[in-house]
């Protein structure tokens, strides 16, 4: 009875990480699909209202925010989704660039990007991507300064792309190997 028992632990919590694992790769996708929304809000803003880079992040923080406002999860709290998230995070380096304080875009970018990305699934070289926007809107000339942020945008699109292209067959490998591993620690209990 307990080998039964160990086994039928043993398969569940195998199945259950692969199914973790495969939860992070749809999370990965859904923060990049996130942030590629969030630049193409912001390369909308900056064709359209040509109004000064912190007010736009601004803008676009509240925006992502009350998308997500009515969303509620279990006992009535506020889900704390992938853009929700983000439209904190860019809030606040708009509300950061607005308040005199002197600090510099990359710096300001940094730290709370920087904490945004620390709580999500996306890889080394996409975090690294994030963090080089700043380079990105130097530009005095509103249109380049558009093209500029499209381009990154579109490099985000690019990113999710790869990774949904990619999500089903790792899926299908992780699993299959999460299985063959519970059996195998099924019959080694055995």
């Amino acid at each position: 009875m307990l080998k039964l028992i160990g086994g039928c632990m043993a398969v569940a919590g195998a199945v259950g990480a692969g199914i973790r694992v495969c939860m992070d790769r749809r999370r990965r996708i859904a923060q990049l699909t996130a942030l590629e929304k969030a630049f193409s809000l912001i390369a909308g803003e900056i064709s359209y209202s040509r109004a000064c880079l912190p007010e736009i992040l601004t803008e676009t923080g509240q925006r992502l925010r009350e998308s997500f406002e009515g969303a509620v999860g279990f006992g009535g709290a506020v889900r704390e989704d992938t853009a929700f998230l983000l439209g904190n995070a860019l809030g606040q380096v708009g509300r950061r660039l607005e308040d005199g304080s002197g600090q510099d875009m990359q710096r300001i970018w940094t730290e709370e990007m920087g904490e945004y990305l620390s709580r999500t699934a996306i890889n080394r070289r996409e975090k690294g991507l994030v963090l080089s926007f700043p380079d990105t809107v130097y530009f005095l000339d509103g249109l380049r300064q558009e093209a500029a942020v499209r381009e990154f945008a579109d490099r985000m699109g690019e990113a999710a792309a790869s990774a949904k292209l990619s999500h089903k067959q790792e899926n299908r490998i992780t699993m299959a190997f999460c299985i063959a591993l519970s059996l195998m620690a099924v019959i080694v209990l055995w």
